[in-house]
């Protein structure tokens, strides 16, 4: 019988980025660059932005996507909503829950 060897991989988030419209400011994607605990890659961030921006394009081709990198010192608060200040490129926290026409839809739907 073959003895395998196996070990807990430890992951850790090198960087953060969103793509968003660029135009209203909504995010589209949340992207995490990770790598195992104890090992960093150091990596161009214009170049990872140019690489999500071809990948988050694909499915959002009539959209003007910008994509920026979130400081290590910015907490996010979990379950809150977010979305990028299109005049200054500030993420900044959404202070009242949106709801997208979709989802009032799917809610009209449901009854």
């Amino acid at each position: 019988m073959t003895e395998s060897k196996t070990r807990e991989l430890e992951l850790e988030t090198q960087k953060t980025f969103v793509a968003y419209d660029a135009d209203s400011g909504e995010i589209l994607s949340v992207h995490e660059v990770m790598s195992e605990s104890g090992y960093s890659k150091a990596a161009d961030s214009e170049t990872d932005c140019e690489a999500i921006r071809n990948i988050v394009g694909r499915d959002f081709e009539r959209r003007s996507i910008e994509v920026m990198e979130i400081p290590k010192d910015v907490q996010l608060r979990q379950g809150a909503s977010y979305w990028v200040e299109p005049l200054c490129g500030e993420l900044k926290e959404v202070s009242a829950p949106v709801k997208r026409f979709r989802e009032f839809i799917a809610e009209e739907e449901s009854f």
